[in-house]
């Protein structure tokens, strides 16, 4: 029977050639059926990746389990491409279990809202925060509740407001004279400077001490 065979090289396939030769077509032991405990004896292999391994099996309907735990082989064997295919599958199947073991210890020990660690697993928590329901979301209205109010800050004695611009030293078309250059017309002015257009077109710009107001 290959049963030894099929299940350890699913286990492992680098065991897979000793197995060959030591379990093809074997009995089982005093000619009694084959269960899981017995070929888990005869393979020398975890109990554990026994039972993945016959699930396999019998998920692939190359294996069949009474209701008193007898195995029964539907298909006498298994070639080299059949077996990846289920080493594929074995493996496949024990990465997605780590993965949900991993899942599920993250959702017993984590301290946010349950409800959106369920709703981020289907991608589906875009502007939810919390249910307000679950045990966690319980915890932290507690603790915000007992929480003292945090009163206003103090102003900062350092921190004084910045002092108002002053505006033009001149309004534009206010007539002015320029020492040495005679009088004009502001044609722009801030604070500091001024602009000044003379009679004869040019324009010059000037600190706003250095100008002064004439009269219209």
């Amino acid at each position: 029977m290959h049963w030894a065979v099929q299940a350890g090289s699913i286990g492992n396939r680098q065991l897979q050639n000793n197995l060959t030769s030591t379990t093809t077509r074997r009995p089982a032991p005093h000619n009694a059926a084959w269960t899981l405990e017995r070929l888990q004896e005869t393979l020398d292999r975890p109990k554990s990746k026994v039972q993945v391994a016959l699930r396999l099996l019998r998920h692939q309907k190359v294996a069949t389990q009474d209701r008193e735990g007898r195995l029964s082989l539907r298909r006498s064997a298994l070639d080299g491409s059949a077996l990846a295919s289920l080493a594929v599958a074995y493996r496949d199947k024990r990465e997605s279990d780590r993965a949900m073991l991993e899942q599920m210890v993250f959702y017993g020990q984590t301290g946010y809202c349950r409800w959106k660690v369920l709703l981020a697993h289907f991608d589906e928590e875009d502007g939810f925060e919390r249910c307000k329901s679950c045990d966690n979301c319980e915890r932290m209205a507690a603790a915000e509740a007992e929480r003292p109010a945090q009163p206003d800050p103090a102003p900062d004695p350092l921190h004084k407001p910045l002092p108002s611009m002053p505006g033009p030293s001149f309004e534009q078309g206010s007539a002015v004279k320029v020492p040495r250059y005679g009088a004009g017309v502001v044609s722009a002015a801030d604070a500091q400077t001024v602009t000044v257009t003379f009679p004869n077109g040019s324009t010059r710009c000037f600190l706003a001490s250095f100008v002064t107001a004439r009269p219209g």
